[in-house]
């Protein structure tokens, strides 16, 4: 399996990744009632999208699990349609103004980073995202520690 996260800085206070891979958003619950107890899951394309992305991750950063106070940056790039020119993408023509919701690249991203970057999502406080287009599909990733010295409850 290709290695696909990159571009990674690491100190005692911060890390910085792309995975470069075309981000894929959270997709919706899905549930199913057999012998009368409903099963939730999630679909498969996030599942798999998840999976692969928890393993680079693990390979290329360990578990770091910063404590405390962190905010998260991301940048998602995804793929454009086929009828912008490539040009139009590289000088920031076109916005993706349609679905999938910004919010659900940032839910997929935040699952994939729970236990490795950080122990849980609820210690992210700040939160800096963006969509755009781009020829190079990928998500930039920057996780800090807001205040170092500060201690978790």
């Amino acid at each position: 399996m290709k290695q696909n996260i990159t571009d990674i800085k690491k100190d005692k206070n911060s890390v910085v990744f792309s995975i470069w891979e075309n981000p894929v958003p959270k997709g919706r619950p899905r549930s199913t009632v057999r012998n009368n107890k409903i099963n939730v899951f999630t679909d498969t394309k996030t599942r798999q999208y998840e999976f692969r992305s928890k393993l680079w991750l693990v390979r290329a950063v360990g578990f770091t699990q910063f404590e405390g106070a962190l905010k998260v940056t991301a940048h998602f790039y995804i793929k454009p349609p086929k009828k912008y020119k490539k040009d139009d993408i590289e000088n920031e023509k076109y916005f993706p103004k349609t679905r999938p919701d910004l919010d659900n690249y940032v839910k997929a991203l935040l699952d994939i980073c729970n236990g490795i970057i950080f122990k849980d999502d609820a210690q992210v406080v700040e939160l800096e995202t963006c969509k755009k287009y781009s020829n190079q599909p990928k998500t930039f990733v920057k996780v800090e520690v807001l205040n170092a010295k500060e201690k978790t409850k």
